[in-house]
């Protein structure tokens, strides 16, 4: 049965991407305390089957390490829209889990430069592997776990072009949510369906 979903949620970031450029490591650090809230909108396709797009922004620091050296050059932040298929094991029971794989792209916005390095990230594509549970509970109302593992390869130029480096940003991207079921109304024999935030 096809149907809709909006959920929202909270979403954890947990990452290090880092590269290695004459003799000097370029880490991409995602801070402890990355809480951030998220929006989703599911679409079924069937009762097994689901289209979801989410959406979320957070914030990185961009450190140079070296023999020597340990400091902030950039911060930036981070939208990653993620489109994502999925695929529900157990669409009319209470709790049902699920797999997906998805695409996104990170767009780097806002970003400040530090001590005297000037920073240029590159946009681009990547993409993610999927899976959490969904719990009924109540009429419309679902709770979601999610995990999502995002994959993205980028190149970092510094100084004007000086320094270029490739740098691996692969986070985990751990969120918990609430979901909503718009259309069509729920009933006794409609299958359990809904999504929490889940997003980078």
């Amino acid at each position: 049965m096809r149907s809709v979903v909006i959920a929202v949620g909270l979403v954890l970031c947990m990452a290090i991407g880092q590269a290695n450029a004459a003799g000097l490591r370029i880490a991409l650090v995602i801070g402890n305390s990355n809480y951030k809230p998220s929006i989703g909108l599911s679409y079924f396709l069937s009762d097994h089957v689901a289209v979801e797009v989410i959406a979320t922004t957070t914030e990185h620091q961009v450190r140079a390490r070296g023999p020597a050296t340990d400091l902030t050059v950039h911060k930036t932040w981070v939208l990653p829209p993620v489109v994502s298929l999925q695929y529900q094991f157990a669409p009319a029971a209470q709790v049902s889990p699920y797999v997906g794989v998805g695409v996104h792209y990170m767009l780097f916005h806002n970003g400040k430069n530090r001590n005297g390095f000037s920073v240029k990230l590159k946009d681009g594509f990547g993409y993610a592997l999927q899976t959490g549970v969904d719990v009924a509970v109540g009429g419309p109302w679902s709770a979601n776990v999610d995990v999502k593992k995002v994959f993205f390869d980028t190149r970092a130029s510094i100084s004007g072009g000086t320094l270029k480096s490739k740098v691996n940003l692969d986070p985990w991207v751990v969120s918990a949510g609430v979901g909503y079921k718009f259309w069509p109304p729920r009933s006794a024999a409609t299958p359990r369906t809904g999504h929490g935030g889940k997003g980078c």
